[in-house]
Order: C-alpha cells, then structure tokens, then sequence
C-alpha cells in the first residue's frame, strides 16, 4: 500500500461511517480508481491517494454510509491509481459479482432448522416484490418469505426448506434494484397486513445480498412494527444454509 502521509495536505476526501455501512458493495463498484475495498464486511479506504474526493460514490450508498470531508492526506495520484488497477485487475469489483467456479455438493450438512413437512411450491403470484399488491389476498398469513433472487437456484433443498408450509414468498435483487422501493413496498405490506408476525429471510452469502436484510428492518422502523420477528437465513453458494441473527443496520 502507499504510503498515505506523503507529502500531506489538506483536501476533500471519502469518510465512511462503518456504524451504517452495511457492506453491499455498491460503493465498491463506482469507484473507477479502486479507492474502496470490503474487509471483514465493511466499506474500507483502501489507501488516501486512490481517492479523488469528487464522491462519485455517494449517491450509490443507500445506507448513508459515505461523505465527504476535509482532512489533511495524501494527494490523490493518477499514477499510482493506474499502477494499482493495472497489477490488481477486479480488485474494484463487488465479490458478489467476481466470477468463478461453484462445486455443487452432493450431501449437505443438515441445517439447525427442518422443515415441517413435503415442499409444496408456489402458494401465490406475482412473486416479485415490485409486482405483488400490498393488499393481495395472499398476504394474509402470520409468515411472510422475503427472498433474494438467487437462492433458489443454489440451494437444493430450498422449497422443503422455506416453501413447505404454504407461507407467501416474494423476492428482489437488492443489487440491481432500488433498495429504498423495497423499504417502501415491505413497510406497505406490513400495514396492510398486521396479522404477520415474521419476517423470514433467505439471502445469499455475498455482502451486497445483504441490502435485503437492510430493507426489512427499515420497513419494520417505517411501519411501526416492533411484534414482528425477523429470521435471517444465509445460503453459500454451493447450497449450505446457515441462520443467522440480522443486523440492525
């Protein structure tokens, strides 16, 4: 990494508060000169002379994570930009998006949770999120499944797993979709239909899948609902499924 104190000035540059960072990515990928990196989940600066300061950047962080600021720094260097993209190609790409090989496992560990019965499949349509009418009949139903896109596809057991008891399941792609529609449309669901009381989850592994998980616990703020659970179940991409507790941010 350079060395970010050389001949130091004062001048704009990115903060990120990691308290709001949710680790998407989108941040990540509107960077042309590779300034912004995901480390242990979080939205980093990778080195101050990568960083223009013009924020290009902000308007793609839908959690309010990013601003700019003054502060004294290393000044930005097209050189050293060029040099680090050049000997790192991707570097500045999401990890959801990096492409590469998936094993597909024959045995999967069992989960922690079963499910209660033979999958049944679809129990209602449209299924997605931007289609379905807050006031569909079919939303009348204490669970609600709100899915990302690709989980079906990666996980064989996922009908048995989170289809199986006739719960209503819409889905989105937090990273190709506005996420701030989806607050709006799950919060509207919510309002609609009091009598659900959980909010179950299924999102993949990758960080900007997380968005999803972001977009539930803001249409619960935006709803007024604190009686309704949410469960968080992280698929990888060979098909293991995990349970996890979501995050509040």
């Amino acid at each position: 990494m350079p060395e970010t104190l050389k001949n130091p000035k004062v001048r704009d540059i990115i903060e990120i508060d990691e308290e709001l960072c949710d680790g998407c990515g989108d941040c990540i990928l509107s960077c042309a000169e590779g300034a912004l990196a995901l480390v242990d989940g979080k939205a980093k600066l990778v080195s101050d002379v990568y960083c223009d300061g013009l924020g290009a950047c902000l308007g793609q962080c839908h959690a309010g994570a990013l601003r700019i600021i003054r502060r004294e720094s290393a000044d930005f260097d097209e050189d050293l930009v060029r040099a680090n993209l050049s000997h790192e190609p991707g570097s500045a790409a999401c990890p959801g998006a990096a492409s590469r090989r998936v094993a597909p496992q024959a045995s999967l560990t069992p989960t922690p949770f079963e499910a209660k019965g033979p999958a049944l499949g679809l129990t209602n349509w449209p299924i997605q999120m931007k289609l379905a009418p807050p006031n569909a009949p079919f939303f009348d139903t204490p669970v609600l499944v709100v899915a990302a896109d690709c989980g079906a596809y990666a996980c064989p057991s996922y009908h048995s797993l989170f289809l199986s008891e006739g719960y209503p399941l819409v889905l989105g792609c937090p990273k190709l979709d506005d996420v701030d529609l989806y607050i709006i449309k799950i919060s509207e669901i919510l309002k609609a239909n009091p009598q659900i009381r959980e909010l179950r989850v299924p999102i993949m592994e990758v960080p900007c899948c997380r968005g999803l998980i972001y977009a539930v616990v803001r249409a619960l703020e935006r709803s007024g609902r604190d009686d309704t659970r949410v469960r968080c179940f992280v698929i990888s991409s060979e098909g293991r499924v995990e349970e996890e507790f979501p995050q509040d941010s």
